[in-house]
């Protein structure tokens, strides 16, 4: 895949705030004011995505360490979700090495998140996709989940086409200058406040849909 194609000023198509949108799977979302996306009717897995269960393990995962809830450090705030629904923590030893179809899970949330309640979540890093490049390639797992302490997650499933990044690939913000945020933000009347975010959000989208990936926003894992 040629990263800058990614970077060509395209807008994801818009869909309308209540509107009722149903996947191939059967599955239905309905868009909310704040751009969250909400399952209205339990239908199949999206694309092998198993919503309740990654819902389930992440709660499950706040319950056995509440400091989950915000990024912290790495190494004992992450975690992976494995294929049975239990839960270990990220530097668990010979983990990647006996366990397929891991999940791998951490939160974007800064540790003041209770003083913010409305504050925007962040989406996936080019960081994030470097570690699941290797989740891909060294076939243990090929789910990325991004989660905030307010309720919301982000959820990317990589095809082996990402498996085939390089490290440059991956990390997309090095080619979002900022003067590529200011011509972007200026075609799409971006506010600067959003810019950054929506901008990655942008590419991200594009870069799921050049690999064959699934890129899933702000879904709800806590009600």
């Amino acid at each position: 895949m040629n990263l800058r194609k990614a970077l060509e000023l395209r807008k994801a198509k818009e869909y309308p705030v209540g509107k009722v949108t149903i996947h191939k799977d059967g599955t239905q979302w309905r868009k909310t004011k704040v751009g969250e996306w909400v399952q209205v009717k339990k239908g199949r897995k999206r694309r092998g995505i198993n919503i309740k269960k990654i819902n389930d393990g992440i709660k499950k995962a706040i319950k056995e360490k509440s400091g989950r809830l915000t990024h912290g450090y790495t190494v004992t705030n992450a975690f992976w979700i494995l294929e049975n629904g239990n839960i270990e923590q990220w530097n668990k030893k010979g983990i990647t090495e006996r366990e397929r179809n891991l999940i791998n899970v951490h939160s974007h949330s800064p540790e003041n998140y209770k003083e913010h309640p409305k504050l925007k979540m962040d989406t996936f890093s080019g960081g994030d996709l470097w570690a699941l490049r290797h989740m891909i390639k060294y076939g243990y797992g090929d789910t990325l989940v991004v989660i905030d302490a307010h309720g919301k997650m982000d959820i990317f499933k990589g095809s082996e086409k990402i498996g085939e990044f390089t490290r440059k690939q991956c990390e997309f913000e090095r080619l979002l200058t900022r003067e590529k945020y200011d011509e972007i933000a200026k075609k799409y009347k971006i506010p600067i406040k959003q810019r950054e975010e929506k901008i990655k959000r942008m590419v991200l989208r594009q870069i799921a849909k050049d690999t064959g990936s699934t890129y899933m926003e702000k879904v709800r894992w806590k009600k």
